[in-house]
């Protein structure tokens, strides 16, 4: 069995109020519900899929959606866009890291 921890200060999503209602992400990309991602917009359930310096996804919604996710997207275009996102996310962390040494 995959353990579910996650780490103290990384979020995997699951702090949302509990409910029986659906309830939309802050930007209506994503639907929660009891804490659970339910459905969204591939878009954002791609970015969703991408660790960053502060969260972590859930194992459980990694699995789910890589096991689905060929049903609406080629697996090398999900790879080029967690890739492109990935991307983005390290020069956005460095140029954060170089605009701290500047400010220096």
């Amino acid at each position: 069995s995959l353990s579910q921890s996650t780490p103290p200060g990384v979020s995997n999503g699951s702090d949302v109020p509990s409910s029986q209602e659906a309830i939309p992400s802050q930007d209506n990309s994503m639907m929660f519900r009891e804490g659970n991602l339910v459905s969204g917009r591939l878009d954002a359930l791609i970015q969703h899929a991408v660790p960053t310096f502060d969260y972590y996804p859930d194992r459980a919604f990694l699995f789910a959606f890589l096991l689905t996710s060929r049903l609406f997207i080629k697996p090398h275009d999900l790879l080029r866009q967690i890739i492109a996102l990935s991307d983005a996310q390290l020069k956005s962390k460095q140029s954060m890291h170089k605009a701290s040494i500047i400010g220096f």
